[in-house]
C-alpha cells in the first residue's frame, strides 16, 4: 500500500476489520508515502488495535506521512501499551516532520507495559527529536528486561547531542538479555568523541553479554 491514495477514511474501514480479529498474532502494515493520512487515521487504527490482545508482532510504516503529528503518536502509543503479548515492535515515522519529543515520551511511557517485548525497531529519521525525547524513550526501554534486539534510526535529528547518547547507554546497561544493537545517528552533528566514549564504556561494561550483532552509524 506504500505510495497509494489511501486516506484517513481507508484506515477507518480497516479499524472495523481489525476489531473482529481478536486472535490475530502478526500484523504488518505499510502506508509509507500515503501523504493524505493524518492523525485522524492513526486514531482510528489505534482503536482497531486495542482488542488484539494476542498480537505478538506488529510492524507499522508511515514514513513521509507529513500530516501525522504527536497527537497521532499519542493515540497509537496508548494502544500499543495494551498489547501485553507483544514480542516484536517496528515503527517507521521517518520524515514525519511534525513529530517531536512528545511522541517519544508517550512511546516510552507505554513501553514500560510491554514486559514480553524482545525486539524493537524504530525510525524517526528527520523528526524533531532532542536529548529529552531520546532520554524519555530510553527510560521506558530499560523496563523491557527481555529485550534482545534494538534498532533505532535517528538520522538527521541534529538536536541530539552527546548527552542523549550517554543517557541511552546508561539505560542499555539495564538490559541484560540484549544481543543485537543497531544505532543510526547519521548527520547528528552534535555528537562527538565524547558520545562515542560513553558508547565504548557501555560495550566494555557489558563485556559478558553475548553480543551477536553491533551496527553503529555516525556518518554523513
Amino acid at each position: 500500500m506504500s505510495s497509494c491514495n489511501i486516506t484517513d477514511k481507508g484506515l477507518s474501514y480497516l479499524k472495523e476489520g481489525l476489531r473482529r480479529l481478536s486472535s490475530l498474532q502478526f500484523l504488518n502494515l505499510n502506508f509509507g508515502r500515503c501523504v493524505q493520512i493524518s492523525d485522524s487515521g492513526i486514531k482510528d487504527l489505534s482503536v482497531g488495535l486495542k482488542r488484539l490482545r494476542f498480537l505478538q508482532s506488529i510492524s507499522l510504516r508511515f514514513d513521509y506521512c507529513e500530516e501525522i503529528t504527536d497527537h497521532g503518536l499519542r493515540d497509537l502509543s496508548r494502544s500499543l501499551g495494551r498489547l501485553i503479548s507483544l514480542r516484536f515492535l517496528a515503527l517507521d515515522f521517518s520524515c514525519c516532520f511534525s513529530i517531536t519529543d512528545e511522541s517519544l515520551t508517550n512511546l516510552g511511557l507505554q513501553l514500560k507495559e510491554l514486559n514480553s517485548l524482545q525486539s524493537i525497531n524504530i525510525s524517526f529519521l528527520h523528526c524533531i527529536i532532542t536529548d529529552e525525547g531520546l532520554n524519555n524513550l530510553s527510560v521506558g526501554l530499560k523496563k523491557a528486561s527481555y529485550l534482545q534486539s534494538i534498532t533505532m534510526n535517528f538520522g538527521s535529528c541534529d538536536q541530539i547531542t552527546n548527552q542523549g547518547l550517554e543517557n541511552l547507554c546508561q539505560c542499555l546497561k539495564m538490559l541484560n538479555s540484549l544481543t543485537s544493537i543497531n544505532l543510526d545517528f547519521n548527520f547528528c552533528n552534535e555528537i562527538t568523541d565524547q558520545g562515542l566514549s560513553a558508547l565504548g564504556q557501555y560495550l566494555e561494561f557489558d563485556i559478558l553479554t553475548p553480543f551477536q550483532s553491533i551496527a553503529l552509524k555516525f556518518g554523513y
